[in-house]
């Protein structure tokens, strides 16, 4: 205990005291933060670089002292401020998380273009319906505005209600990560986007069928991944299908062999770090 206490603890390099602190609480953290100067200014980018780690009590303070440091938020914890203050208090902000309705429409798209030149990471949870959306406001000014972000390198875009267009231009974005939920009746204009990805490294997908059901599914292919196995330097692939309309067991069963053999005969199955396919049937 003796010698613990004699060590100098700023001779360790702040990125080791990162990547120590970075498997820790973010209360654990925040203790840390008071073994020195040295070590505070090494964690202060990780304790505070997401606001939802605090009690929203404690926020003002926070804002005031630490809003440099602050590189990710939530739609929530902005709605009571303008895209202009957010910049101010954020300047390095670089990841945002958004759930879209009707009724924060107009102020989440201002927050994107404020930070277009920062955005790295977003996060996009839309619950849109166009049949609701203002008439002055086109359900494509939604993709648009996210496709105009030109420093964007990691992209998550949920849908929870079909939107025309369905998402961005992704083939426009520099992407590395990608993750999309899309249904199975916009398989073709999401492929012909998705073929042009050519940077990605991780791609996570999930497949619906809602609404796709007939009296025979012959004409409702089953997506498998080996429809995006198709970039050299993709290293992990999700892959779910959602409520796929199971007519004939048999036969998918037999079509699910076959694109199994084919999947692990890739060669660029081999280049995979991390791979999940999962099915669910109605």
């Amino acid at each position: 205990m003796e010698k613990l206490t004699r060590f100098n603890w700023n001779t360790i390099p702040a990125h080791i005291i990162t990547k120590i602190a970075d498997h820790l609480s973010p209360l654990f953290q925040m203790e840390l933060r008071l073994v020195s100067k040295h070590w505070k200014n090494a964690l202060n980018t990780l304790a505070f670089q997401s606001l939802e780690n605090f009690n929203p009590n404690s926020l003002p303070l926070i804002l005031q002292t630490y809003g440099p440091y602050v590189k990710s938020i939530s739609g929530h914890l902005a709605k009571n401020l303008s895209p202009s203050e957010l910049k101010a208090l954020f300047p390095n902000l670089s990841h945002i998380k958004i759930h879209l309705t009707e009724y924060n429409l107009h102020k989440s798209l201002c927050l994107l273009k404020t930070f277009d030149n920062n955005l790295q990471k977003l996060e996009v949870y839309s619950h849109l319906k166009s049949d609701k959306l203002n008439s002055s406001v086109m359900p494509g000014v939604v993709t648009s505005t996210i496709t105009s972000l030109s420093m964007l390198d990691n992209l998550n875009f949920f849908l929870s209600c079909a939107l025309n267009p369905p998402f961005p231009q992704f083939s426009l974005l520099n992407l590395s990560s990608l993750q999309v939920r899309f249904n199975y009746s916009d398989f073709n204009k999401f492929k012909q986007e998705f073929d042009k990805l050519e940077k990605l490294r991780s791609f996570k997908v999930i497949v619906s069928y809602y609404g796709n059901r007939t009296s025979s599914n012959s004409d409702i292919e089953l997506i498998t991944p080996n429809k995006f196995l198709i970039h050299n330097g993709l290293k992990a692939l999700s892959f779910r299908n959602h409520s796929y309309p199971i007519n004939n067991q048999v036969s998918i069963n037999s079509y699910l062999a076959r694109e199994i053999c084919k999947l692990f005969t890739n060669p660029l199955f081999l280049n995979l770090i991390n791979f999940e396919w999962k099915l669910l049937w109605s």
